[in-house]
Parts: structure tokens; sequence; C-alpha cells
């Protein structure tokens, strides 16, 4: 076989290795949607967007790492380009929106991941499902409460030391971390004198709305109840009749 042939031969056996190899390796093209669950577990069913604006699919956060977890992208969906090509392959997607520990009104976090393959040259689109991280608090007073009470506060300290002054005609829900809280009331009454009690509230579940009632008995002598997730605790308030 003459050196031109050769030379033939092994350019023909490069471009086959070269086709082969970019058919095993080849990419395809993304575009990521976030499929969030905006309710959250209560007694009434509820929507986060009672109590805060939603966020937009493009504010989430994304982190895309491949089949090795090494990161290979990390920014807001809206910044991601669909038409990036990524190698054949299977990866995961992190989605998140918020900070769990950042607490307050209108502070919800979502948070969520999802696996996804890239098989071929067409465009492809992941739905990543996330759900509420942190769990919400709310507290409402009866009238009977609001009238014997004349001036005072709620303060709401949560796992992490954030502390909130809550009013007792306040209608705002916390977005707080799922951990932990402790509600103080410190309020006069209206003989002007001042009364406090306080309740710990532990082992708490994400995306779920307690609610924090308070009212005034007279059963068996005038007494705070305070209502939470279906258990009731009381506080003597001693002898003092309600005036209408």
């Amino acid at each position: 076989m003459d050196i031109m042939k050769k030379k033939l031969l092994i350019t023909l056996a490069c471009i086959l290795a070269i086709a082969s190899c970019s058919k095993e390796r080849g990419s395809g093209s993304i575009e990521f949607a976030i499929a969030s669950d905006i309710s959250v577990e209560d007694v009434v069913k509820s929507k986060v967007s009672e109590y805060a604006t939603l966020p937009g699919g493009g504010d989430f956060t994304i982190v895309i790492k491949d089949a090795g977890q090494e990161k290979i992208w990390e920014g807001k969906v809206k910044d991601w380009v669909p038409a990036t090509k990524l190698t054949m392959g299977t990866y995961t997607v992190a989605a998140s929106y918020g900070d769990v520990t950042q607490e307050g009104a209108g502070k919800p976090c979502y948070k969520g991941n999802t696996n996804f393959s890239v098989e071929g040259a067409a465009t492809t689109t992941v739905k990543i499902p996330v759900e509420l991280e942190n769990c919400l608090v709310k507290v409402v007073c009866t009238d009977n409460f609001k009238k014997y009470f004349t001036e005072g506060k709620f303060t709401l300290t949560t796992g992490n030391g954030n502390s909130f002054d809550i009013t007792k005609d306040s209608d705002t829900a916390l977005f707080i971390e799922a951990y932990k809280f402790t509600i103080a009331g410190n309020f006069k009454n209206q003989g002007g004198i001042d009364k406090t009690f306080s309740n710990e509230y532990q082992d708490l579940s994400p995306a779920t709305l307690y609610t924090v009632k308070y009212d005034i008995s007279n059963v068996g002598g005038l007494k705070v109840t305070v209502t939470f997730n279906d258990t009731v605790a009381e506080f003597d308030l001693g002898e003092v009749e309600i005036n209408n």
C-alpha cells in the first residue's frame, strides 16, 4: 500500500472517530419553569398570596449540577439562556427564593429540586417543583379580649432570636422558620393593672399557618384562654369583671 493510500485511510478513520465521539457527546437545550405549591395547611385552606406578594418564576435562583455533582451554572431563572447547550447526560437543578432565616411579614421562602436528562438536540422544558419552606404565625384576638385589655402588645420571638411586636388588632401573618417560637403578652386591663402571660410552641411544620387565638373566659374565674393547634392554655386574671 503506497503512502498516499495510507494517509487517506488514516484521515477517514479520524473523521469517523470524531463523528462517533460527537454522536456520543451530543448536546441539547433546556428551558426551566417553576411549579410552585402556593397553598399552606390550616383548618381552612389558605394561600400564601393572602400574606405576601408571590415571586415570579424568573426571580428564583437555580443551581445546575452534573451527574458528578459538579456545579455548572448558578443564577436567576430569568438569566438562563435556553440556547445554552448541555452535553447529553443526567443533571440536577435546585431552585430557591428567599432566606428561611430572614423572618417577618411578607417574607416567604421557597425551595425545591428535580433531576433531568439531556437526551438529544431538542429543547426540553424542565419544571422544578417548589414548596414553602417556612411557616406562618398569626395572632387573633376576640372582641372580649380587646375590650378587657385597653393597651399593650404581644412580642413574638422565633427560634432564630428575631422578635416582632404584634398589636391586638393586627391581622398580619409572620413568616418564620419552621422550628419554634415564644409569644408573650404584656397588657394593661380596664382597671389599669398590668398582666403578662407567655407560651412557647415547638415542632412546627413548613407550609403551615399557625393561628394563636386569645380570648377572655368567665368560667371558673376570669382567665385568658389561648388556643393553638386545637390545644388550649389558660392564665388566671383574678376576680376582675369585664366592663361593657
